[in-house]
This record gives C-alpha cells, sequence and structure tokens, in this order.
C-alpha cells in the first residue's frame, strides 16, 4: 500500500517540474515585450516594413535680404538692408520609407515651406521654399509604444521668389525660380495608435542656400536692383502620421 500512494505522489511532482511556468506579459504593438512602462530596447518590431507619412504645422523663417541699386554707369547709388525673424508661414509635407534595421530607417522627404510675403506702399517681396531631402532616422529610445528619435537629412531646395516695385521695368511682377541645397534635423516623439498607425510630434531644424534677384529700373538714370538674399534658417514644428504597410 505504501508503495502504490508513492507512486501517484511522484508523478504528481514530476509533472508540476515539466510543466513550464507560467509567464506574465504584456505584448505592445510591433512585437516589444515589457511587464511594466520602464525604458526598453528597440527591438526591431518594424524592420523590413515600408511607410509613407504626411504632416503639418507651423514654419518660423530667418533670413536677411540686402537690396543695392544701381547707376546706370555701373557704379553703386545705395544699398538697403532687411532682416527677417521667425516669420511664420504654414506648410506640410510627406514622405516615403524604409525601415532597413533595428534602430534605423531612411525615407525620401518633401516639404512646402508656404507663402512669406512683405509689402510696403511701393514694393512686394514674397516667396515660398520646396525642400527635397534623403533623411537618415533613428530611433534612440522606446518606452513600450512611444519613441523617441533623430534624423539628418540633405538635398536641394526649389525657391519661387518674387521682388515686385512701381520703380521696375514692367514693375518687376515676373517670378525667378532658384535652385540650391538644403539640410535639416529632426527630432521627434512618436506615439503607435495600431500595428500600422502612428503619430508624431516633431521639431525640425532646416537651412537652405541663398540666392540673388534681378530687377531692372525703369529710370533711365538707373540700371537694376540687385536683392541678394542669405541663407535661409526655418524652425519647424509639425504633427503627423505615419502608416507602415
Amino acid at each position: 500500500m505504501k508503495h502504490l500512494m508513492i507512486i501517484p505522489a511522484v508523478f504528481a511532482v514530476s509533472s508540476v517540474i515539466a510543466a513550464p511556468a507560467p509567464t506574465v506579459r504584456n505584448v505592445v504593438y510591433g512585437g516589444v515585450e515589457s511587464t511594466n512602462n520602464r525604458y526598453v530596447s528597440y527591438d526591431a518590431p518594424f524592420e523590413g516594413e515600408f511607410y509613407v507619412g504626411l504632416r503639418g504645422g507651423l514654419h518660423m523663417l530667418n533670413f536677411s535680404m540686402d537690396q543695392t541699386l544701381y547707376n546706370a554707369d555701373g557704379s553703386k547709388a545705395e544699398t538697403l538692408s532687411d532682416s527677417y525673424s521667425f516669420e511664420k508661414t504654414l506648410g506640410f509635407g510627406a514622405h516615403f520609407g524604409y525601415q532597413f534595421a533595428p534602430r534605423w530607417r531612411a525615407e525620401l522627404d518633401w516639404e512646402h515651406s508656404g507663402k512669406f510675403e512683405d509689402s510696403d506702399n511701393v514694393a512686394t517681396f514674397d516667396l515660398t521654399t520646396d525642400r527635397i531631402m534623403l533623411n537618415a532616422i533613428w530611433t534612440m529610445a522606446q518606452w513600450d509604444t512611444t519613441h523617441a528619435y533623430l534624423g539628418l537629412g540633405g538635398g536641394l531646395a526649389m525657391v519661387e521668389s518674387r521682388l515686385s516695385s512701381v520703380f521696375f521695368v514692367d514693375d518687376g511682377n515676373d517670378t525667378q525660380d532658384d535652385m540650391t541645397y538644403a539640410a535639416q534635423a529632426i527630432l521627434g516623439l512618436e506615439q503607435e495608435l495600431s500595428e500600422n498607425v502612428s503619430i508624431n510630434v516633431e521639431y525640425r531644424l532646416g537651412y537652405n542656400g541663398g540666392m540673388t534677384l534681378t530687377r531692372f529700373e525703369a529710370d533711365a538714370d538707373l540700371d537694376r536692383t540687385e536683392a541678394e538674399i542669405g541663407g535661409m534658417l526655418t524652425n519647424s514644428v509639425m504633427v503627423g502620421l505615419r502608416f507602415r504597410f
């Protein structure tokens, strides 16, 4: 009898030892596992996926413009300088990218800065800027479904500008298109809404090279006005959505 009682007991103990221990998991979107909201390392949740993004927000432009008036003989008559700081426009953009490594993704980025205009009684100056850049994005931290990231980008800026005045031939109303280099730095925070959709807030610091506008004077004693626009520094605060597929 004692031997018969020992057999079920041994069997029960063996079953307990062999049974897998229960695990407590909190699996969040993307497959990163965490048992609480502490910092967890990024575990390639979306590696190998393409994505598209849309965004919009506020741009604050900083640049200077020096206008030099030339006499008919080519000598300088006078120079006027203007400085613009944190001039506000509304802009928007879109990007297409690919997550090629656990913390890294690359994207082709387009952004439109919106129209800036400055005018007085005799002259009007306006410009719009479109930038096309290639960005590298590095995810530096993740807290469950929240990601913090940094990015650097470089590419081209297409600037359409107009400087018109009653003193110019035909009022100088023709627009001028220029292409120059562009670069940007990105600091962002992203919150996953589902496995395929995220919302993000970004601060972008962009820069593009300057250009020169030439307008001919209507006065026979004068030749032209050259407006040299310096490099433009743009501070942007953007809100966007990213869709993975």
